[in-house]
């Protein structure tokens, strides 16, 4: 590395060879575990080539290699969506050059393929690389480009339940050529006898794993390291085997052992690698997730307890304890007997999902017991759950005739229902009756259902019934929860009176370059009665700033003043150059463009709660397996949110504020978020103006829901003639009785009137 720096300090910038010195430095950091020196390099390399680089082949074949650095970097640790973005720019780039380009590019492209599961663009690659005579006349590049189709075949093959396998033989062609790499040659046996296991091969498919783990024992460390995946997803495989040949509880208990030990190894290679803001999906590959779910089954294959639940659960929070936010606040580990004192209280249970391949499971955690069942694979649930959020992301509206909105409305019900069915078991209906609140883990592996939207037997909607919290992980629910009575404790010394409940960003007047940016986009037309309605159910309120004052320093001020409830009400647009694309308009500053973006969240300590009434506010790259959102949740956590509400698609402003009212009745009485947010949820369900679920269904709570940020009201005065129900217009004010009423609610006025919050 010292050489290739010293020959960049000799070259002048913009200089032929500097975007390739770059790019090789980035790889040597890639190669060292520091993506994001590594990625940071590369972006350096692209700057250096002058803005005529597509004139020059030269400069044309520099940004070429930066862009398969930079797509391999990223699809190394889960960023399926960056890779695409790269690795695509590379294979047009590639079309300019000869067959070897082509042909890297197109490996690259099954690589990203692969790992988004998106097996038939897989094949289509294949096809195209085998059509390229050098390609099909070069038996190592014949030989990985079969590899590549056998394990599309393979992936196919299981989703459809096939009892007869093409796979094999294409793997087995693979394995016939003499030139195949020992990598590929490897990874071919261990995909060929899972794919064996399959269709119920299961003597042979033993022997070809058992040699394939013997290859790897002779192979380079650099090859065998637990990153590259190689070892855990041969040991996974070993105990498949042993699950579907219903071995001795002996023979489970070595093959679990041994399952064990990769599974720490892998973790111990990712808690190696430094915590980066836009997270890490290194439970991106199915063969990696595969393992944590081949542990939980094997452990209540070998004991069908409480204790073998436990020891199932303790698999999963060593992986949680790896999250990038936890690892960032130095949360570490956690176990049930802490989960249970911090979260399990009050009515509250945790559901866990972990979602496999071959199967998934679902943990029901409560004050007394664990229970664990086996639900179906991801991909059994993805189909309807794709289906299903493209009828809830887009108004009734928009869907045209009447003919076409009925029909959209019995395809939600019928698409939760099957949800509901795959999802919440029997056993789990039966245990979520006893709860009040869940804790919801695990759900972006799933592909983050919209649970909010699904039925329970007994009728009603999840979302309804139940007030829900999203939690990234369960280290960081403890977290939080620490954080929430550390805040508690100073909130109650200081008094009352010293404490501001809400505080306001609304209807940012957009600048020139917001403007320029999204044309189509106006100031939202919000009136100063509306305004006044969204903060009169709180006592303690700093001055709304709003229009022109609603500006990045404004953000700053309010939460400077460490309000308990922090609320924006904006447009939320999308930056997709941007890895965390979700931002939020504000006004345009001479020092600010007006664009709130996570990195702009993070440095600010921000209020317990944070209400986000934005479009696509919780729209973010999943990062499989990380605690590390990448939608603007995750950043007003990272920043010190004990929760967060968002919603996670399109928003219309008078669905908004009619969901607001309720909401802010609720939290303004000392309720948690996410109970507030649930009767927020039903009053509006109840207007038949918003009753759709696309009003409501999507919008959720993540962090700590459970704990109010505000303390409960001793005495309530509903304004005069009011019915108290969800569906009243707001009481003008609540006030404590204490000495004068009359004068109480005089010094308030007075004080709202000179702008005061204190």
């Amino acid at each position: 590395m010292g050489i290739l720096e010293d020959e960049l300090e000799r070259e002048p910038r913009g200089a032929f060879i500097l975007p390739r010195i770059l790019a090789e430095l980035g790889e040597l950091e890639r190669g060292r575990g520091y993506y994001d020196r590594a990625l940071s390099l590369y972006e350096q390399a692209e700057e250096a080539l002058p803005d005529d680089w597509s004139e020059n082949e030269n400069h044309v074949l520099s940004r070429l290699v930066v862009c398969g650095y930079r797509g391999q970097a990223h699809l190394e640790i889960g960023h399926v969506d960056q890779a695409a973005r790269w690795l695509e720019e590379e294979r047009e780039l590639a079309s300019r050059f000869g067959a070897r380009e082509i042909a890297i590019s197109l490996a690259h492209l099954a690589n990203l393929y692969t790992t988004n599961e998106s097996y038939g663009l897989v094949l289509e690659t294949v096809d195209e690389a085998l059509r390229i005579p050098a390609v099909a006349e070069n038996p190592t590049w014949l030989g990985d480009f079969l590899v590549r189709k056998g394990s599309a075949l393979s992936e196919l093959e299981r989703a459809a339940g096939a009892s007869t396998s093409e796979a094999v033989g294409v793997l087995e062609d693979a394995l016939a050529i003499e030139a195949l790499s020992e990598i590929e040659r490897t990874r071919c046996e261990i995909v060929l006898a899972d794919t064996l296991m399959r269709i119920r091969e299961l003597e042979e498919a033993a022997r070809i794993v058992g040699r394939a783990r013997e290859r790897l024992q002779e192979l380079p460390e650099a090859i065998r390291h637990p990153m590259t995946g190689l070892a855990i997803h041969a040991d996974t495989v070993l105990c498949e085997l042993a699950l579907a040949r219903s071995a001795s509880k002996a023979e489970l208990e070595r093959v679990r052992a041994i399952l064990e030990t990769s599974f720490r190894e892998f973790l111990a290679g990712w808690a190696a690698l430094p915590p980066r803001k836009g997270g890490v999906g290194f439970l991106g590959a199915g063969s990696h997730r595969d393992a944590l779910s081949e542990l939980i089954a094997l452990s209540v294959a070998i004991d069908d307890t409480q204790a073998g639940y436990e020891r199932a659960l303790g698999y999963t929070l060593e992986a949680q304890a790896l999250g990038t936010l936890t690892r960032e606040l130095g949360v570490g580990t956690t176990d049930l007997d802490d989960l249970r004192a911090s979260l399990l209280t009050d009515g509250s249970g945790i559901l866990l999902y972990y979602a496999g391949t071959n199967r998934s499971h679902v943990f029901c955690i409560d004050a007394e017991r664990i229970t664990i069942d086996e639900i179906r694979d991801e991909d059994a649930l993805q189909p309807a759950n794709r289906a299903l959020l493209s009828y809830l992301a887009f108004p009734p509206g928009s869907f045209g005739a009447d003919d076409a909105r009925r029909h959209r409305r019995a395809e939600i019900e019928r698409l939760a229902g099957e949800l509901a069915e795959e999802l919440l078991p029997p056993s789990v209906q039966e245990t979520l009756r006893s709860w009040e609140h869940v804790y919801l883990v695990g759900n972006e592996l799933l592909g983050n259902i919209p649970f909010e939207a699904l039925p329970l037997a007994g009728g009603g909607l999840f979302g309804h019934e139940l007030a829900v919290s999203h939690l990234p992980s369960l280290p960081l629910g403890r977290h939080l929860e620490r954080i929430h009575r550390a805040r508690s404790e100073r909130f109650e010394a200081r008094g009352v009176e010293e404490n501001v409940e809400f505080a306001l960003l609304a209807a940012p007047e957009h600048g020139e370059r917001a403007r320029e940016a999204w044309p189509s986009l106006r100031t939202l037309p919000l009136t100063a009665p509306q305004i006044e309605r969204l903060v009169a159910p709180f006592d303690r309120v700093l001055p709304p700033r709003s229009g022109p004052e609603a500006t990045f320093e404004a953000f700053t001020e309010l939460s400077a003043q460490e309000p308990a409830i922090l609320e924006i009400l904006a447009h939320g647009v999308r930056e997709p150059e941007r890895e965390r694309a979700a931002t939020l308009l504000l006004a345009e500053t001479s020092a600010r463009d007006g664009f709130l973006r996570a990195g702009d969240v993070e440095p600010v300590p921000t209020a317990p709660l944070v209400v986000l009434l934005a479009c696509g506010a919780g729209e973010g790259a999943v990062r499989r397996g990380d605690d590390r959102r990448t939608d603007l949740g995750g950043a007003f956590l990272a920043a010190g949110a004990q929760s967060v509400i968002l919603g996670r698609t399109d928003m219309e402003l008078s669905a908004v504020l009619s969901l607001a009212e309720p909401l802010h009745r609720a939290l303004a009485e000392g309720v948690a978020s996410a109970e507030a947010l649930r009767r927020a949820r039903v009053a509006t369900a109840a207007d038949p103006a918003t009753e759709d679920p696309f009003y409501h269904a999507l919008i959720q709570v993540v962090g700590l829901g459970a704990r109010p940020v505000l303390p409960p009201r001793p005495i309530a005065l509903a304004s005069q003639g009011a019915p108290d129900t969800p569906d009243a217009p707001s009481p003008i004010w609540i006030a404590a009785a204490i000495g004068g009423a009359v004068l109480a609610i005089a010094a308030w006025w007075l004080g709202r009137r000179r702008g005061s919050a204190r």
